[in-house]
């Protein structure tokens, strides 16, 4: 079985006997929010993970003085019990705050807050230990000239985290002219911050596995991409695919966060959304991935997209253990402009090495019924 999440709801979906229920053991109980629910406790959940057994909530919740308080809720897998791990910021319940690149690694739970204060905004990584509940932000040097950090992950004894210094057009304030990204990581036992100084200015995304930071680079122009590897001890680089011409797209303009590299520590996956989102593809849809080995040998190139083209489309990929997901969205409006969500959508998965091997047997775990 696994847990998903819904509209502020982590529910309980059973393969075998294809069922949906809240993720809640307490009798009669309304899933209301109410403070025992594993389900919907928590009130306004900015983000839902799933780690050492236990659910991790990120919620705000507001108070009688107009405040946000800012909480990290633990749960357990049977939906029995909800504890407060921490309280970690009070806020104006005006001041707009955007939480991203959440992960756990070593029990502490790592976090990039955005927060706002009129026309302006400062980026701030925190780490929350998740046993003790002890807050910490991490300091960045210079953080002020830094745009955004896009990207972050942890291996080993340090969390990576790349930060985006960028340059806007003045004639159109959403579109980027150049970025100037410095590689950062953390280390978790010293509490120290260095910059990797071998990384290049532009990338489009980076993975790290082992000490060796895989990063993979973008010609706008020509379409194409490369994957380059960094070894962080034996100050190496490598290019393991150069130039590589993407097969789907055609057009001349990716996303800044078009091209994403991952692993699972065992293989390498490079993929990129076409024709939904930011990245565009005149009428193309669907998500190109390539597969690759650790060393960058090529083992898959295909395009993965629904059989019938809806109105709107949305892919999220990840992969654990040789295994990959896939969670498909398909939508259209209909006269009364309410979201009608495809039967097709839904969560596939097929292992990497069935799929490597020529498979084409994706398995639909669970019904997506509701646009989140």
């Amino acid at each position: 079985s696994s847990v998903v999440q819904g509209d502020y709801t982590v529910y309980y979906y059973d393969k075998e006997s294809k069922t949906t229920i809240p993720l809640c053991a307490k009798p009669q109980c309304a899933h209301d929010g109410n403070d025992f629910c594993v389900a919907t406790g928590g009130k306004q959940v900015m983000y839902t993970l799933f780690y050492n057994n236990c659910i991790y909530k990120l919620c705000r919740e507001n108070t009688e003085e107009q405040m946000y308080e800012y909480k990290l809720l633990k749960g357990d897998k049977q939906g029995n019990e909800l504890s407060v791990v921490t309280e970690f910021l009070t806020a104006p319940n005006v001041q707009q705050i955007h939480i991203s690149n959440v992960l756990c690694h070593y029990g502490v739970m790592f976090f990039v807050m955005r927060k706002y204060n009129d026309d302006n905004y400062t980026n701030h990584i925190y780490a929350i230990d998740l046993a003790s509940g002890a807050v910490k932000e991490i300091e960045v040097s210079d953080a002020a000239r830094y745009e955004q950090y896009p990207f972050m992950t942890a291996d080993g004894d340090y969390l990576y985290f790349a930060a985006e210094d960028v340059t806007m057009d003045k004639n159109q304030t959403w579109v980027r002219v150049d970025a100037d990204t410095v590689m950062h990581r953390y280390n978790l036992k010293t509490g120290e911050t260095e910059i990797i100084s071998d990384m290049p200015k532009i990338y489009s995304s980076f993975t790290v596995n082992d000490g060796v930071i895989y990063y993979t680079t973008v010609d706008r122009g020509e379409n194409t991409f490369s994957l380059v590897s960094f070894d962080t001890e034996k100050k190496e680089t490598k290019t393991l695919v150069e130039n590589r011409q993407m097969v789907y797209l055609d057009g001349k303009y990716l996303s800044e966060n078009g091209m994403k590299v991952s692993t699972d520590r065992k293989y390498l996956y490079i993929r990129m959304t076409c024709g939904s989102g930011f990245a565009e593809a005149k009428d193309k849809r669907g998500m190109e991935i390539y597969i690759y080995d650790m060393n960058g040998k090529p083992l898959y190139d295909g395009l993965l997209i629904a059989e019938n083209p809806r109105e709107s489309e949305e892919y999220r990929f990840s992969a654990i253990d040789g295994e990959m997901y896939l969670l498909c969205k398909f939508w259209e409006h209909d006269e009364n402009s309410q979201v009608k969500i495809d039967e097709a959508s839904g969560l596939y998965t097929i292992r990497t090495d069935e799929l490597v091997k020529g498979s084409k047997n994706w398995q639909k775990l669970y019904q997506v019924t509701s646009y989140v």
